[in-house]
């Protein structure tokens, strides 16, 4: 290794967390990345099931938890108190 090889330590140390820092955010944009892509895929299979239900033509006579949960991913409960507000606990 010469000498022109050689780099000193602050050079090395501020290089270092460089990367580390564009490690950390390219890491943190692939977990980012691979969470949208798993909600897309959750939601597509969610539209396929609903769709699937919906075409069948089939009269629903009764409740279908299925066809629900494919539309509906969260319920929330709540009402309105006598001055108007909103009570959502």
């Amino acid at each position: 290794m010469g000498q022109r090889d050689v780099i000193d330590k602050k050079t090395y140390e501020s290089r270092y967390a460089d990367i580390t820092s564009k490690i950390t955010n390219l890491t943190d944009e692939e977990e980012q990345l691979m969470s949208d892509a798993s909600y897309e895929l959750e939601t597509k299979k969610r539209i396929d099931v609903f769709r699937g239900v919906f075409e069948s033509k089939d009269v629903l006579e009764k409740f279908d938890r299925v066809a629900f949960e494919s539309i509906i991913s969260r319920v929330h409960v709540g009402g309105v108190e006598e001055s108007g507000a909103t009570d959502s606990s």
